[in-house]
């Protein structure tokens, strides 16, 4: 019913109203918020329920919903009521009491002590002494997410501050000023949160025992401990860890041996120097490790010993001028590696078989061993750009390779054969160089090529060059290289600078406002019109000489069957009695005319239209003799016969007009 009401008030834009909530705070679907308030104690109407309904007016009924959320903070409270859970939120889950003015733990217990809390915060108060006595010990069954940053907290020593937090899984203590944690003991804690603390001042911090009673302890965060130096420790510090976040403290030394099972490990922006030999050789599951933006300048011969696992490394933001390439003799797996942003000069061969990425950009690279990819057998991306590369060798090999990133360099030549052992090139990027021309020896080998970015070079537009004019086909005939083209600029001569190469040289094969796709489609769609109207044609005509070889072999059928018939066997083509009528109609013509026939001129003149029209049509002679013999045998043809031998007798009319028109039988 809840959703219904909801559902329904935003077709109708009508917004549900919330009934039993306090007139100091606001509620919503199943949470009060009664923050920013500055209030000084807990409102005493909370009600357990919330009653949900439309506005006043409607039929649908109200629905009531539990409340499972108090927002609390940015108040002043001091303590909290022991009969806030237990007789008005019984059913609270979330509970936020950051920024107020709570200084002890106890104050708040009755709160915690309830079976179906799950989050508590508690950052920003002014709470000092966590675990410094029985009264400032938490107590919960439920409570596995607390949050406890930027308080007033400078140490931790007290063994049982969480152990009676039964079902605790993160635990927040950012922010806080702390020196030193002693120990900790919790036996379902597998996040700890360290971060932004004092830890290492004084030359205390993190000591052998902090970890050890927290088996399950899985993510540590260290970073912004400004005084933490180091980890080294002559026994480990924990067995369970599986990431460690150390970043922007203040470690000297690469030592990750006191936590066995690691396996992410980021320590950026800190103060190592010297990568030294066996750092990593209690690290064997170790996959991921981060120390850019240090002052690393050496590295050792076998500093990544023990790093079978390993498959990203960042050494970016550092101080290396060269690299011991054989110390990744030790890391099978290493798939992505990042130096960039280093002192190199010369880029040398790569012995890494593995290698899948590699960053080199932002170096001050000016020239390429030209096998620097030959050991290198499954390399996909690489990023060379922003160095001082200014020609490239004669000949890349790599048959994986699909990225090459050569932007920003200086490069302004490249030779014809550079890419010719590239086959499964797919993007290059050639922006910001000093090219002027390119060779379409080159284009020939860039056969699997889908995107080229030729951006900020100083092209010279010969508008009559075969191959400025090859190279502009290349880069727009679909589909398109370049998803720029219209950004690509002249820089000579002068009176193309700063002109686009479109507007230059090649407005008219675009000036239709097609675009290469379009007229891909236009040059596919005219020949299979053209193809289906011949197809249609050629359809018609077979149907029309189908139908006239049947209509002659028809024929052909009833003449031979004529032939082959006996004399009367075979019926006439016309029944007798369908031309009977006809032919009477046809004699009694010939017996009314004026002018008098003798019988054998009356069968031999030759019928008018009319006659013909009515007259059957005859198969052969005998037919014709038969209807001869038929009309002689009638009586017509006697009474024809007799009139014929009387003069006719005239009327007054009738011989007037005979003396005016003599007949032409008297002429």
């Amino acid at each position: 019913m809840l959703w219904e009401i909801l559902i329904i008030s935003v077709i109708l834009q009508v917004p549900p109203t919330v009934k039993g909530c306090t007139s100091s705070c606001t509620c919503h679907q199943d949470s009060i918020d009664c923050s920013s308030r500055l209030l000084t104690s807990v409102p005493h109407d909370l009600s357990p329920e919330l009653y949900i309904g439309p506005q006043e007016g409607s039929l649908l009924p109200d629905t009531t919903t539990t409340v499972t959320t108090l927002n609390l903070a940015n108040n002043q409270l001091q303590e909290l009521p022991t009969s806030l859970i237990s007789e008005r939120l019984p059913h609270l889950r979330t509970l936020d009491l950051s920024n107020n003015k709570i200084q002890d733990i106890y104050k708040i217990q009755s709160v915690v002590l309830s079976k179906e809390l799950l989050y508590l915060k508690l950052g920003s108060n002014p709470i000092k002494n966590l675990g410094f006595n029985s009264d400032n010990v938490l107590y919960s069954q439920s409570v596995f997410h607390l949050d406890i940053s930027d308080c007033n907290i400078n140490s931790i020593t007290n063994p049982v501050t969480f152990m009676y937090m039964l079902n605790l899984t993160h635990l927040d203590l950012s922010g806080n000023p702390l020196v030193v944690i002693d120990h900790l003991f919790s036996t379902t804690l597998s996040h700890l949160d360290l971060s932004r603390c004092l830890l290492g001042l004084n030359d205390k911090g993190i000591r052998e025992e902090t970890f050890t009673s927290l088996p399950k302890l899985e993510f540590l965060n260290l970073t912004m401990n400004a005084h933490l130096t180091t980890f080294s420790f002559s026994k480990p510090l924990s067995s369970s860890l599986l990431h460690l976040e150390s970043s922007y403290c203040a470690l000297e030394k690469l030592d990750l041996r006191s936590f066995p099972n690691l396996q992410h490990a980021i320590l950026k922006g800190n103060v190592i120097k010297i990568l030294y030999n066996n750092m990593l050789s209690n690290n064997e599951h170790l996959q991921n490790l981060d120390i850019s933006e240090n002052s690393i300048h050496r590295i050792e011969q076998n500093a990544f010993m023990g790093g079978k696992s390993l498959r990203n490394l960042d050494l970016s933001l550092n101080l290396l001028s060269e690299l011991n390439w054989s110390s990744f003799h030790h890391t099978p797996q290493l798939g992505y590696l990042n130096i960039s942003r280093n002192l190199f000069v010369f880029l040398d061969e790569i012995p890494i078989p593995s290698l899948l990425s590699l960053d080199a950009s932002k170096c001050d690279i000016i020239k390429l061993s030209p096998r620097f990819l030959a050991k290198t057998q499954d390399i996909r991306f690489l990023n060379l750009s922003h160095n001082s590369i200014e020609k490239l060798p004669r000949r890349l090999t790599s048959r994986t390779l699909l990225s090459l990133d050569l932007s920003f360099c200086r490069i302004f030549d490249i030779p014809d054969e550079t890419f010719q052992e590239l086959p499964s090139l797919v993007n290059l990027d050639l922006t910001g160089n000093r090219l002027t021309t390119l060779k379409n020896s080159l284009l020939d080998h860039l056969v699997n090529i889908r995107e080229l970015n030729l951006l900020n070079n100083p092209w010279h537009c010969d508008c009559t060059d075969l191959e400025f004019q090859k190279l502009w086909k290349y880069l727009s005939s679909y589909p398109a290289k370049s998803k720029h083209l219209k950004l690509l600029m002249c820089h000579s001569p002068k009176e193309h600078a700063g002109i686009s190469w479109e507007k230059s040289c090649f407005a008219s094969l675009t000036s239709d406002g097609k675009t290469p796709k379009t007229k891909a489609w236009m040059s596919f769609l005219v020949p299979f019109l053209t193809l289906c109207c011949l197809l249609a044609v050629l359809v018609v005509i077979r149907q029309a000489y189908i139908s006239h070889a049947l209509e002659v072999q028809h024929r052909e059928n009833v003449n031979q069957r004529q032939r082959n018939s006996p004399s009367g066997a075979f019926p006439p083509r016309v029944p007798v009695h369908f031309f009977d009528e006809d032919l009477e109609r046809g004699i009694q013509l010939s017996v009314n005319e004026s002018t008098q026939r003798s019988p054998i001129r009356e069968l031999s003149k030759l019928p008018s239209y009319e006659e013909a029209l009515l007259l059957p049509k005859l198969q052969d002679r005998e037919d014709l003799q038969k209807i001869a013999k038929k009309y002689e045998d009638s009586d017509r043809f006697e009474r024809s016969a007799n009139e014929d031998s009387q003069p006719p007798i005239l009327g007054s009319n009738q011989v007037e007009e005979a003396t005016n028109h003599p007949s032409t039988s008297s002429q």
